[in-house]
């Protein structure tokens, strides 16, 4: 068994070291030259590329081109090369066999500086140019937002170095003069619908802000603002466009505005949701995770890029955390605001795991994926318009709610009031009735009284029969009268007393207190005189029958309280009241 063993472990092993022998050997090969045929457009060229790392970050071309410097370049492993934060200045070569014009586009904005050199066959520099935030625009080969190179139809061998505080990457695309136009009207034409729709949503919701007052409307605003700031920074359209002649701005300005779209994120999902209500909890991390992002506000300004940015991530998964988490534990509990919170961030979320991806070169290159967190943010900021105006239109329904229970609680209020005021009407009624029964009975006491006196002696002044027999009739007819009078007050008043609203019942019953009141004894001249001046009072108010009125006014000694009772003298019941107001007075 060991003899068989021993030839074939020999075999293996022999097999292993050719096998490995030829992998060292084809990781130092230099990568083929990039052949431009005349049906070439365009090409990523990342896995095209020989790279080497100058840590020093102080080589020159003349040491790259040098044998020693030449065959320390390792050919690159990925479409998109990406080296993260490093101090290292990052060199790489490819070769070519054109006759044509290329653009060489470098489709990173936060490079420092990118310098392009190109050898002709016999060695001779053709090409020497530079781009980067960190380089006078003016020096630009090409006005791109991102460094962009033009490479002559004699280059054979080219030589980029890249250096930047920011994340160094290399996501190179060789093209046509002519592909590289149409890819500039195309990515035109993306970022000025992406801002352009981003700068109406911002105007749209400031001006509710401004017109509203409401603090939820202005965190947003701020929200959009701080996020238009940070693409045009991080993009290279702030170098491009902003602030052209400020070099290396982005490196200060891109931190910050990173910074307050954290800031203004955290305080606008307080307020959407109303954590401090609904999830205290939330409230309070989301207050510390606030004034944590606030501080980097400064950091931005006081410490490199580099380090400014890593404070910024350090807090990014609290960050996420605060966010996300707030958004789904209220959406499970089926707050549809929050439902809708968080499919927003979902859909933003991925287009930046998109453009990650494309960072590191595991998807091409092209229009979507290049503007993923573009399309996600842009995606985002719609959806959580509709949270907004959602949760705005939840807030005025609990406003109509609010306002229709407090009507109601007020005409319930209203009506029992009213009630209690009818009470103490027919309280009033009641106490006039029982007023009226006592006087009846005293009135028949004095008539049973009066009628034993008459009895006995009725001998005494028998002579006197035919004088004294006349006052006693009149006695009779007058007791007749005031009992008639007291008969059909209480029968019409108590009907009368329910079927008036309270300040009409109200007025009758002070109008029966006047008639109530003994009248100061007057002539006819004098009573004349005063039913002509209440008449023409009448008269001017436009009372019907005015006369008739004055007199029964008069009457009830209310003459001179006559605007007091313009109510009852203009209601529909008006002789009803008067009659009955008559009746109480003649019985009383």
């Amino acid at each position: 068994m060991n003899k068989i063993l021993t030839p074939l472990m020999r075999g293996a092993l022999i097999l292993w070291l050719v096998c490995l022998g030829w992998g060292t050997a084809a990781a130092t090969l230099a990568p083929p030259p990039i052949l431009i045929d005349p049906q070439f457009t365009e090409r990523a060229i990342g896995l095209d590329l020989a790279i080497f790392e100058d840590k020093t970050a102080q080589r020159t071309l003349q040491d790259m081109r040098s044998a020693n410097y030449a065959a320390q370049f390792t050919p690159s492993t990925k479409q998109s090369p990406s080296f993260g934060y490093t101090q290292s200045a990052y060199w790489a070569r490819f070769e070519l066999k054109t006759n044509i014009p290329l653009v060489l586009t470098l489709a990173y904005g936060q490079t420092d500086l990118a310098e392009l050199w190109c050898a002709n066959a016999e060695g001779a520099v053709v090409v020497q140019q530079r781009a980067g935030d960190h380089v006078p625009l003016a020096e630009w080969p090409s006005t791109y937002r991102t460094p962009a190179f033009e490479i002559t139809p004699e280059a054979n061998t080219c030589w980029l170095r890249v250096q930047s505080s920011a994340s160094l990457q290399m996501p190179l695309t060789l093209s046509t003069p002519a592909a590289f136009a149409d890819q500039r009207v195309k990515d035109a034409t993306i970022q000025a619908l992406y801002f352009g729709a981003l700068l109406v949503m911002l105007v749209y919701n400031g001006l509710l802000a401004a017109t509203t007052r409401s603090w939820v409307y202005a965190t947003y605003t701020l929200f959009l603002l701080s996020y238009g700031l940070f693409q045009c920074a991080f993009g290279g359209i702030g170098y491009q466009r902003l602030w052209p002649n400020a070099i290396g701005f982005a490196d200060n300005v891109t931190p910050f505005f990173l910074a307050c779209v954290g800031v203004t994120s955290c305080i606008f999902a307080i307020i959407l949701l109303d954590l401090r209500q609904v999830a205290p909890r939330f409230y309070q991390f989301g207050v510390v995770v606030t004034a944590l992002l606030a501080l980097n506000l400064v950091v931005a300004w006081l410490l490199p890029y580099s380090h400014a940015i890593r404070s910024i991530f350090v807090l990014a998964p609290f960050w996420f955390i605060f966010l996300l988490g707030s958004g789904v534990t209220l959406a499970w509990r089926g707050v549809r605001v929050a439902q809708i919170y968080i499919a927003a961030w979902l859909v933003f979320i991925v287009g930046s795991i998109v453009l990650i991806v494309v960072a590191f070169g595991l998807l091409p290159l092209n229009a979507f994926t290049t503007n993923a967190a573009q399309i996600g943010s842009a995606l985002e900021f719609v959806m959580l318009s509709l949270a907004l105006a959602y949760r705005i239109k939840m807030l005025q329904d609990h406003v109509a709610q609010s306002t229709r229970q407090a009507l109601l609680a007020q005409a319930q209020a209203e009506q029992a009031t009213a009630q209690a005021q009818l009470q103490q009407v027919q309280n009033q009624a009641l106490q006039v009735q029982a007023e009226l029964a006592r006087k009846e009975a005293e009135y028949t006491s004095d008539q049973l009284q009066q009628a034993d006196k008459m009895a006995s002696l009725g001998q005494l002044i028998a002579g006197v029969t035919h004088e004294i027999n006349t006052p006693i009739g009149a006695i009779k007819s007058s007791g007749g009268t005031i009992t008639e009078a007291l008969h059909d007050a209480l029968v019409q008043l108590p009907p009368l007393l329910r079927a008036l609203d309270a300040p009409t019942a109200g007025l009758l019953m002070q109008l029966i207190e006047y008639a109530n009141t003994s009248k100061t004894p007057i002539s006819s001249r004098e009573e004349r005189a005063i039913v002509k001046k209440a008449t023409e009072q009448l008269d001017a108010a436009g009372i019907a029958q005015a006369r008739h009125k004055a007199v029964v006014l008069v009457n009830l000694n209310a003459q001179n309280d006559i605007a007091t009772f313009l109510p009852l003298l203009q209601h529909a019941e008006c002789e009803r009241i008067l009659q009955a107001v008559g009746n109480v007075a003649t019985a009383i």
